[in-house]
């Protein structure tokens, strides 16, 4: 575990021992030795960090809001977005199952849990269904777009196609349902507004990184065609050569 990573980890377990976040506390070591079984492998040990570090980025970020909500909602907050990761890359079939009746989570977090992964490609009406299931859970709300900023944040490990894509999803889905946020839950309009305003700058910086990379991209790809072009042509004269023309 990297030193960046260790003092999160750190900061948010103080956290939530001085605030008696007890599922928080519980999520915090069950997240990482499920991580440490999920990437034994040497060359898992960057998705790994990847995985801790996003968690525990959204965690801080979270706090810092200082949200106007309960201690048990803080901590069904908190325990979903450090489990999320969990399913969102090694889903289990009964979630439920597995949080609530195994393992002692709230219904709360198993319920944010299911709302904020990542589930691939949706059509138009499932994804509009999800956007709604969140809009309608205060604390999803808050977590999605935590997650979205987070991501949008790490742009630069992604490729322009899932870049591409990442901020489609932003605009489409996560802005309205930000705004939708600021409208309905009045207690959370300050955090939510910060939240949405990162976002949007994100957005703006993502874009400009991008069409940047794109048109370095395009440059290069132009010189590889031109230098195998020239090494074309200095194959043929080298044939040419041997064959005595």
């Amino acid at each position: 575990m990297n030193i960046e990573i260790n003092n999160l980890r750190g900061s948010i377990a103080a956290y939530a021992k001085a605030n008696n976040l007890a599922m928080t506390e519980k999520a915090i070591g069950y997240a990482e030795r499920s991580l440490d079984k999920y990437c034994e492998a040497e060359s898992a040990g960057v998705k790994k960090d990847n995985a801790l570090l996003h968690i525990y980025e959204m965690c801080t970020m979270i706090i810092d809001l200082e949200l106007d909500i309960t201690s048990d909602e803080e901590d069904a907050l908190l325990s979903s977005v450090l489990l999320h990761v969990l399913q969102e890359n090694w889903p289990v079939e009964d979630l439920y199952d597995k949080l609530v009746v195994q393992l002692g989570f709230s219904e709360e977090t198993c319920s944010i849990v299911d709302l904020i992964v990542n589930t691939g490609d949706l059509t138009d009406e499932e994804r509009q269904e999800l956007k709604e299931s969140i809009q309608d859970d205060k604390l999803a709300l808050v977590a999605a777009i935590a997650h979205i900023d987070n991501i949008i944040e790490k742009m630069y490990r992604y490729t322009t196609w899932a870049a591409h894509t990442y901020i489609a999803e932003a605009k489409a889905v996560y802005l309205p349902m930000a705004i939708y946020g600021k409208e309905h839950y009045r207690e959370l309009r300050g955090p939510v507004s910060i939240l949405t305003e990162k976002l949007k700058i994100l957005l703006e910086v993502a874009e400009v990184f991008i069409k940047k990379y794109e048109v370095r991209e395009d440059e290069l790809m132009q010189d590889i065609l031109a230098l195998h072009e020239e090494n074309a042509t200095i194959r043929g004269i080298i044939a040419d050569f041997r064959a005595g023309k």
